[in-house]
């Protein structure tokens, strides 16, 4: 009876094993090697740093500071309002639920907020970024990236660089400039800033 007990104990402690896209943490606590880790945070506020490597991150719950640090990392920030920088490095980083404030960092990276009002900065590189559901900022900043507001009353800034960029559905403010390739501000009332680029159509143009 006690040998099932202890069984049914360590099988349970095994299930209960919280994990990152499928994948167990690979170090204990929420700071990195300068290898390849898996670093997943708890549900409370968690300051989150994957040092060199490239790393799979999740915060899971709480408003978690995270830092990818050099390498190309995937970064999940799940639930809470987080805090997330790739660092250098070509980067994945989805927000997820929360208002989270999303920094690529140097590289060419892939951001999406999801859902909630995010803060998306995609520093320099040929990022591609997509706000998700609700009220967006996004600037892609130096590099030819494309931006996407997706659904909700979105400000998207195109910034430096030939720029692709969508509003999408909702009301959305776009900041554009001659030297963008594509402007379509999508279903809604858009208002586009700036110089006309070479395609431009659903915006309303106010220089």
């Amino acid at each position: 009876m006690a040998a099932a007990l202890l069984l049914f104990l360590a099988t349970d402690t095994a299930l209960a094993a919280p994990k990152c896209q499928g994948r167990e943490a690979t170090v204990t606590g929420v700071t990195g090697t300068e290898g390849d880790d898996v670093i997943i945070g708890t549900s409370k506020r968690d300051s989150i740093n994957g040092n060199g490597g490239n790393d799979l991150i999740c915060g899971q719950g709480g408003n978690d500071s995270i830092s990818g640090g050099a390498g190309n990392d995937q970064i999940y920030g799940d639930n809470g309002d987080d805090t997330i920088d790739g660092g250098d490095g070509d980067d994945f980083i989805s927000g997820d639920n929360g208002i989270d404030v999303i920094n690529g960092g140097l590289g060419n990276d892939q951001l999406k907020g999801k859902n909630g009002n995010d803060f998306i900065y995609g520093d320099e590189g040929n990022d591609s970024i997509a706000g998700g559901n609700g009220k967006d900022s996004i600037d892609g900043d130096g590099g030819n990236d494309v931006l996407s507001g997706n659904n909700g009353a979105d400000s998207v800034v195109g910034s430096a660089g030939s720029d692709r960029i969508f509003g999408n559905a909702g009301n959305d403010k776009l900041f554009i400039s001659s030297d963008d390739i594509e402007v379509d501000g999508g279903k809604g009332k858009n208002t586009c800033f700036g110089t006309i680029p070479l395609v431009y159509q659903n915006c309303q143009l106010t220089p």
